[in-house]
């Protein structure tokens, strides 16, 4: 069966192809750049877009919730389990793409929509980039995210809506024989 991957340099959204730029900018020569060194030298206009995780074999834990995203999702998620406050995906789905992210040394876009509270779609590109964790701590995964339409002030995601479209991004490393798994 055939399915989509994309090269980073055909990513839609300018932030996105930014943050590709960036992250093999700090990669040093290495095939994924240090967390801490991403992190340190991370450009402003990706910070409050940015979200980092610790990925264990069975969960992905939220280590930094930038304040774009926090604002849009109307609470900051540092600390909790990604999969948890996400209960209505499918975790194992979830899993298996992010480890697929670690362990394919790949990106992965996602696509997709949300109701607000003013009852309106809002449309949000995602991207999922694999970083190197100090020893002894878990494999580390950056995703920057960043909503196609304007979000007012006062408004907030309330809910997903409908499928969730992912594709594979290519770094230079290659992408897994299979197509990511569908998470909704």
């Amino acid at each position: 069966m055939a399915f989509a991957a994309n090269p980073a340099e055909d990513i839609a959204s300018p932030l996105l192809r930014e943050a590709v730029a960036y992250w093999r900018s700090v990669r040093d020569g290495a095939d994924r750049p240090n967390s801490a060194d991403f992190l340190d030298n991370l450009p402003p206009r990706l910070a409050p877009q940015l979200m980092v995780f610790d990925v264990l074999p069975d969960d992905v834990l939220v280590r930094f919730h930038g304040s774009a995203l926090v604002a849009r999702r109307g609470q900051d998620h540092t600390g909790r389990s990604w999969l948890q406050v996400n209960s209505d995906l499918r975790s194992a789905a979830v899993l298996r793409n992010v480890w697929d992210v670690i362990n394919h040394t790949c990106g992965l876009t996602t696509e997709a929509h949300f109701i607000t509270s003013t009852r309106r779609l809002l449309v949000v590109d995602a991207l999922s980039l694999p970083l190197a964790a100090a020893p002894q701590r878990p494999p580390r995964m950056a995703n920057i995210s960043v909503s196609r339409d304007f979000i007012a002030f006062d408004e907030r995601t309330t809910g997903w809506h409908g499928p969730i479209t992912a594709v594979w991004v290519d770094l230079g490393f290659g992408i897994p024989p299979f197509p990511p798994m569908p998470i909704r």
